[in-house]
């Protein structure tokens, strides 16, 4: 068996993972990095070197692992693409909304075409978690696992006559209001591959900040102000709609409009849709037919921008979740430019921000002084940051305990980490070391 990185490994973003086993070559994601100022792509000439790509496997939709899929899937055309279902329907509105990404930028090339994403799609294969396939024909047999960390997202085992791999994709073994937590049995598998997103921490206890976050609503509500929620529109934001919904109806919230923008529409349709991949007592309601995210608080906001400038001028307080969660495009954007410079509002973070996101500037402005200027940088457009801001611990990745938990519960002889800061990466596989009879690779 042989592996290369071609992407992922000492970062978050573009993360692909190249297998030679039993003859085949297998693609592990196939992402995008989300740092404009970087090269976008994995080093895919690393496949096409070791002779192209036999079948691409998918952990979950989410553009850092997803984001490649077109450019691979044109350049071998005979390769199939496996993933569950929910995670084909998730990315083909990931992608979409990607292409009109590419055209808005009207000085960039884009890296692939709409009729590039439909053949793709045609490529593809689903299967359920638990359910074991042969891609090949041969001895060669694949399994996706439940990685608990958004609708569809699976670990994925394959095993050959040349050894057996483990690949995490992101996991969570918390469960969260969507979805359940990672359940991967002890596969004691040769090799086995980790992300690494959150090694150097531990999170806080999820009920505890998932009440910090009600509480900061409610105290700005109350006061007659808005909040804003910048949120990733996959896993995040249906995560927030939920929580906030059942304050409101257990009494902890009073009854007011919460606004959902952006790509998060499409994302809360499809999971609608998809209730085989929800956890128990959400899934029934969808079985039911029931609505699982509006009701007569929680709205759409559909007329677009007039609605937008209507919302930020009312003088009704209110809470609008939009995409995108790092502040780099998309509604949230223009709301923060348009709520940031009013003392009563208030922003909450409430996950991974990149280095140069303007989302990490809030964090940073965050814990600057009060007497020092605060500005935040939209490209070429400064607002003063005058509104409060919040860090809230939502994560849909595993921390530290999680990680090496999981690491002792599989038992694989060779340990990989990747998927997070070398630096991260470094310290966990330091700790990790110490108690572990396998070897552990960085």
């Amino acid at each position: 068996m042989r592996i290369d990185f071609c992407g992922g490994a000492g970062e978050v973003g573009a993360s692909c993972i190249f297998v030679k086993i039993d003859g085949k070559n297998i693609v592990l994601d196939c992402g995008m990095r989300m740092n404009a100022s970087k090269d976008q792509l994995p080093d895919l000439r690393m496949i096409q070197e070791n002779g192209g790509a036999d079948a691409v496997f998918l952990s979950h939709a989410h553009m850092d692992h997803s984001g490649s899929l077109p450019i691979i899937s044109r350049e071998y055309p005979d390769a199939r693409i496996y993933m569950t279902h929910v995670t084909k329907d998730l990315i083909k509105v990931l992608l979409y909304d990607s292409l009109k990404i590419m055209e808005y930028r009207e000085s960039e090339i884009p890296v692939f075409a709409e009729v590039h994403v439909k053949n793709m799609l045609d490529r593809i294969l689903c299967f359920s978690p638990g359910y074991t396939f042969k891609p090949f024909g041969n001895d060669l047999s694949v399994t996706f696992y439940n990685a608990g960390h958004v609708a569809g997202s699976a670990g994925i085992y394959i095993s050959g006559q040349e050894g057996s791999l483990f690949y995490s994709g992101d996991f969570s073994i918390t469960p969260q209001r969507t979805v359940e937590g990672a359940s991967i049995p002890r596969l004691r598998p040769d090799i086995a591959i980790f992300e690494s997103t959150y090694g150097d921490r531990l999170h806080a206890g999820r009920e505890n900040e998932e009440l910090r976050l009600v509480n900061k609503v409610k105290e700005i509500i109350v006061s007659g102000h808005k909040v804003l929620i910048p949120a990733f529109a996959l896993g995040r934001a249906q995560e927030i709609i939920l929580i906030l919904k059942r304050a409101i109806n257990r009494g902890d919230l009073p009854e007011f409009r919460i606004y959902i923008d952006g790509m998060v529409k499409d994302i809360c349709r499809i999971y609608n849709l998809n209730p085989n991949y929800l956890r128990h007592q959400l899934a029934k309601k969808a079985f039911k037919g029931e609505e699982l995210f509006y009701d007569d608080n929680v709205i759409p906001v559909i007329g677009k921008q007039p609605q937008r400038e209507a919302l930020v001028n009312s003088k009704d307080a209110c809470c609008i979740i939009a995409s995108s969660g790092m502040l780099t495009g998309g509604p949230s954007q223009w709301y923060a430019e348009n709520l940031a410079s009013d003392e009563n509002n208030f922003i909450a973070v409430t996950g991974y921000q990149d280095e140069e996101a303007p989302g990490r500037q809030l964090l940073d402005i965050m814990d600057m002084p009060e007497c020092e200027d605060r500005i935040l940088r939209f490209g070429e457009i400064s607002i003063p940051l005058k509104c409060g801001v919040g860090k809230y611990g939502l994560s849909a990745h595993a921390d530290k305990t999680e990680i090496i938990s999981l690491v002792h519960t599989l038992g694989a002889r060779d340990v990989f980490f990747v998927h997070g800061d070398n630096e991260v990466i470094s310290s966990l596989a330091q700790e990790g070391q110490k108690e572990y009879r396998g070897r552990i690779h960085v």
